[in-house]
């Protein structure tokens, strides 16, 4: 009978490749940008907040384009491998697009931005609150994102040593742990308390988000599971 435990030290990341490092310049980068003063407290969360947005773009690019080599692969054209990458990156956007969506409108209210339940009135608000800078970084942030899933998945070869399921709750857990350090850190800002406190958040998530091996993660709850993740 497979050990039911999952330690910490199980999934801590050992081995740092390219595209970790890369992963942890994205996370890096709000922070020191806020604590050299060039973007606001609130500016950083919010880029970490648009994080979401720029993982789940990639994941539903990521699911596609696997399923397309998944249906040349070989000698014949696999028309089932294809419905079945457009059938998940489908569900993938509806799915994850709403869990963005509440989460990106709990962030609005506990952080006192929000200006009511319009999610296109929302989305302007946090548009207008990034700034010059914020926009700037967002859209650095977007690249490396893509650079660094695009490099992760040439030197892991995800299409064939990932299951279509795993590829698809994979952000999951990343953002699930995000969400959770973001909002709790909106809510200290929302109450006026020092950047210090922020700070806090801002290396719990990176913490979780960069030094946790996610592909550790996945491995040990398909073991501990009996094999039926």
């Amino acid at each position: 009978m497979p050990d039911k435990k999952i330690t910490l030290q199980q999934v801590l990341r050992r081995q740092w490749t390219i595209s970790d490092i890369a992963w942890l310049i994205i996370n890096l980068m709000p922070l020191l940008f806020y604590i050299a003063g060039a973007i606001s407290a609130i500016q950083a969360f919010l880029l970490y907040m648009a994080e979401t947005l720029m993982i789940g773009m990639y994941n539903t690019i990521r699911l596609l384009v696997s399923s397309a080599l998944r249906a040349g692969d070989g000698s014949s054209f696999k028309k089932g491998d294809l419905i079945a990458g457009i059938f998940f990156a489908a569900f993938f956007v509806v799915h994850f697009g709403l869990f963005a969506y509440v989460q990106f409108m709990i962030f609005m209210g506990v952080s006192g931005t929000s200006v009511g339940m319009s999610m296109f009135s929302n989305f302007t608000a946090a548009w207008q609150l990034l700034g010059t800078n914020g926009h700037l970084f967002f859209y650095i942030n977007l690249g490396l994102i893509f650079l660094q899933g695009g490099i992760q998945f040439l030197q892991e070869v995800e299409w064939k040593t990932k299951s279509m399921l795993q590829m698809m709750f994979e952000p999951y857990l990343r953002i699930f742990v995000q969400q959770f350090t973001v909002l709790a850190g909106a809510m200290f800002l929302n109450f006026g308390l020092s950047g210090g406190f922020l700070v806090i958040f801002m290396l719990v998530k990176i913490f979780f988000t960069c030094f946790l091996d996610f592909n550790k993660l996945f491995a040990e709850m398909k073991r501990t599971s009996g094999d039926r993740f």
